[in-house]
């Protein structure tokens, strides 16, 4: 099965055709003339440093903007393999297809990937990566033993913070280390390398799991009627003054469900009186539970 490897450009969400190449370069007279201006409103070195083979990763609604059949001409005159991201504007993704330029949506690769990194494309659409070490903290929601074809046993463990959730995967060699950390509702820091598969979850190949210290939650109960307000409530947590900051996990509990959602950790905070007081005037003080 044909598959090519290349180094990686990241690149954001609503990437525009006028940022792939302004109107003012269309009147050049060929796509080799017009290249050398790609993306130059944005980064206006980047077209000058793209090599052949290379592959550029971004966010959401790549391509949006004016239906200029020169935008994916431009992409692949500049030696692109091929754009990764999590979604394409439709015109766009109609043309690219018309000048032969590889498209692939995954929605899980941009979150994770550093520039400069490699990513392997096989020819079907599926995506490899192999990131580098990673420390993420949050909250254990499953956790599953599971078998090996050789009998041994492994477990494959759901992590989940404020910003989404990957799966934790644990090899036999490390289960008996580490298992003990791993039941549902754990609060833990987890390093390990960061792997992505086209249709699946991102997973993180575990080396290292330290249980973080949970004498303390901070809980703020989200009500049935209020469930569509979630990303206001994180975002208004995350705005509170740097001094309410801390190391007391802060959840999100869904009332009526099992559902917690624990906040990232770089958001957690003290659980002193006076911001158990900002908390519940902001939430109301039967929404707001310290245990």
């Amino acid at each position: 099965m044909e598959k090519f490897t290349g180094k990686v450009w990241v690149l954001g969400d609503d990437i525009d055709t006028d940022i792939i190449i302004p109107t003012e370069y269309l009147a050049l007279k060929t796509i080799d003339d017009m290249k050398q201006y790609g993306f130059c409103p944005l980064r206006p070195e980047l077209a000058g440093q793209i090599q052949k083979g290379d592959i550029i990763v971004a966010g959401k609604n790549f391509g949006c903007g004016s239906s200029r059949e020169q935008a994916p001409e431009i992409i692949k005159a500049l030696g692109v393999q091929c754009v990764i991201a999590k979604s394409f504007a439709r015109i766009f993704f109609r043309n690219s297809i018309n000048n032969g330029l590889l498209l692939i949506e995954q929605p899980d690769l941009h979150d994770h990937i550093k520039e400069g990194d490699t990513v392997t494309v096989v020819m079907n659409g599926h995506v490899d990566y192999d990131g580098k070490q990673v420390i993420v903290c949050g909250i254990v929601t499953k956790s599953k033993l599971m078998n090996t074809r050789t009998g041994k046993q492994m477990i494959f463990a759901d992590l989940e913070d404020m910003y989404g959730s990957a799966e934790l995967v644990v090899f036999p060699k490390l289960l008996e280390q580490f298992s003990s950390l791993l039941a549902p509702e754990s609060i833990i820091k987890v390093s390990g390398k960061v792997n992505i598969k086209e249709g699946e979850k991102a997973k993180i190949l575990v080396n290292d799991v330290q249980k973080i210290s949970k004498q303390e939650k901070i809980y703020i109960r989200m009500p049935k009627d209020k469930f569509n307000l979630e990303d206001r409530v994180i975002e208004a947590v995350k705005n509170l003054p740097q001094e309410c900051k801390g190391n007391v996990p802060v959840y999100l509990y869904f009332d009526g469900t099992n559902k917690l959602k624990v906040i990232g950790r770089a958001f957690w905070l003290t659980s002193e009186k006076n911001v158990i007081e900002k908390l519940e005037t902001m939430f109301g003080k039967e929404n707001v539970k310290v245990k």
